[in-house]
């Protein structure tokens, strides 16, 4: 089991290697479709979590409510 900090700190090391010309998100989402087609559900699933971390970590906060 990979451990959210792990997933967390892959998020980032995506986010810092795609930059801001390229699409984080997609390249977390090709890599999590390449491995489930070779059958790796496991990497699959963890390609999966680290794309939903990229989503929160990206999340323009300008937008979000202030409580």
């Amino acid at each position: 089991m990979v451990s959210e900090i792990d997933i967390y700190r892959s998020a980032n090391a995506v986010i810092r290697k795609c930059g801001r010309r390229h699409n984080p998100k997609y390249y977390a989402q090709s890599k999590m479709s390449q491995l489930y087609d070779k059958g790796d559900t496991e990497g699959a699933t963890i390609w999966a979590r680290i794309t939903n971390a990229i989503d929160e970590l990206t999340i323009d906060k300008s937008e979000s409510a202030i409580h």
